[in-house]
């Protein structure tokens, strides 16, 4: 289609990929793993405070260990008080609108705290299958709400910050967990619920 060799910096893709078949999600080959990967870097020396985490750290992947210039390490409460609403936890510039596929960085004019996670699987019972999400996504800070829907195989994550929860999306998207579950991590909707859109609107403003 015209217009196809161009690339969309923001969406990371070539403008008329959109056409394009859906191409099957695959398994993510790394994981961050906590314990063995973090660490000291040089973004403590250069940037102290204002440094940004690592994306590849979240994601298990990065290869410049300790002289990485990002953090190697998972959000802090004290994070969301420095982080800016016009980036995220990685640096990232944030939009006024989301992404229509409800991934990247998010948009600065709503709180994102929830993700929606799909492709998850009920083998061993609604309540094991919790107690495992909740298990999984607890690494990355602490989760305010985990609603799971088993009726479509989807669960909603609300944690307590924000960069946490861009944290999470970036850790947590294409990876399997115990029953194999093969995960699609998105930004979810607002919550039409109106107590809920209150409390939305109370957040954004102590973030600005």
């Amino acid at each position: 289609p015209e217009g196809c060799n161009e690339y969309n910096i923001w969406y990371d893709r070539h403008i008329g990929e959109q056409w394009a078949h859906r191409k099957e999600m695959i398994a993510a080959e790394t994981r961050c793993c906590v314990r063995k990967d973090a660490g000291r870097t040089k973004a403590e020396e250069r940037h102290g405070e204002a440094a940004y985490c690592c994306i590849f750290f979240a994601r298990g992947c990065c290869v410049n260990g300790s002289d990485c210039t990002f953090l190697h390490r998972v959000p802090r409460p004290a994070d969301d008080k420095t982080l800016s609403p016009m980036r995220d936890v990685f640096g990232r510039e944030r939009h006024a609108s989301d992404r229509d596929d409800m991934r990247g960085t998010g948009n600065f004019n709503r709180m994102n705290r929830t993700l929606y996670v799909g492709g998850v699987k009920m083998l061993r019972g609604a309540e094991a299958t919790h107690k495992s999400l909740l298990r999984h996504f607890s690494e990355w800070g602490h989760v305010d709400q985990l609603r799971l829907i088993p009726s479509k195989a989807i669960a909603f994550v609300t944690f307590t910050h924000r960069a946490c929860a861009e944290f999470a999306l970036e850790a947590m998207h294409c990876q399997t967990l115990d029953n194999d579950d093969l995960l699609n991590i998105r930004w979810a909707y607002d919550d039409p619920n109106p107590k809920a859109q209150q409390l939305a609107k109370e957040a954004m403003y102590d973030e600005f």
